[in-house]
């Protein structure tokens, strides 16, 4: 067969799978492929112990730490992105992979240390612990309205539902407990969450533990270096064995 025969060949298949795919002789891509390149491009680092770093991140340069212990892997890494943001970011990424997510927690303050708090998520089964600590400027409280300034009462509890613990320091301890779900926890943190921003305090950090049949992954986002940049610490451990 002649050169001049093969090239005739060669492109009219050429053209045959162009016009398969919905394209032209102006070289649309086939329908979809934009997506799929766009998604790789996306697809985040992956830290060494298999949990996505947030944003532009550097595996190679940038692990603070990492230490590894039986089944728990832990690497922590710095990041220049908001707490709200990277919480963001793991929050739709293991829903997504379709992880429960059981506990959590938020720590607020404000320019004044004697304001702010924390709230902190323990999964027990059945039930959901909640903590709740307002610091010592908070006030005052009325179980049936509110903990403390920025504080609200939970939606549905009565006030002997409340263990109330003071602290010496001025500041109080509040324990209840609500029925547990699949999103119980969530529910409760972003409750908390928009009552310390309607309050004007800031989210010094924010935390989640999400949990599948293979692996529990914890992860807790600070401030660092005078709120200059973010400490991730991502945990993961290998439930394998039933732990």
């Amino acid at each position: 067969m002649g050169e001049s025969m093969k090239r005739q060949i060669l492109s009219a298949a050429a053209f045959a799978a162009v016009a398969a795919c919905g394209g032209s002789d102006t070289g649309s891509e086939p329908a979809g492929a934009e997506d799929e390149v766009a998604a790789v491009a996306e697809a985040p680092a992956m830290l060494p112990n298999g949990i996505p770093a947030y944003g532009d991140f550097d595996p190679a340069t940038g692990i603070e730490r990492e230490e590894s212990e039986g089944a728990r892997h832990e690497v922590a890494y710095l990041s220049p992105g908001s707490i709200a943001d990277i919480f963001e970011f793991y929050r739709r990424h293991y829903r997504d992979a379709g992880h429960e997510i059981p506990e959590g927690g938020v720590d607020f303050g404000s320019d004044d240390p004697a304001f702010g708090g924390y709230v902190q998520l323990f999964d027990q089964g059945e039930r959901l612990m909640v903590h709740v600590s307002p610091k010592a400027g908070s006030g005052g409280y009325d179980l049936s309205e509110n903990l403390g300034d920025g504080f609200p009462a939970y939606p549905g509890l009565s006030e002997d539902e409340y263990d109330v613990r003071p602290r010496s320091n001025g500041s109080r301890l509040v324990i209840f407990r609500i029925s547990n779900g699949p999103d119980a926890a969530l529910e409760v943190l972003d409750f908390y969450r928009e009552a310390g921003r309607e309050a004007g305090y800031e989210e010094r950090g924010l935390s989640l533990a999400a949990r599948s049949e293979a692996e529990r992954i914890e992860i807790n986002i600070t401030d660092t270096n005078d709120g200059a940049e973010r400490r991730v610490m991502a945990r993961s451990t290998d439930r394998s064995g039933g732990r």
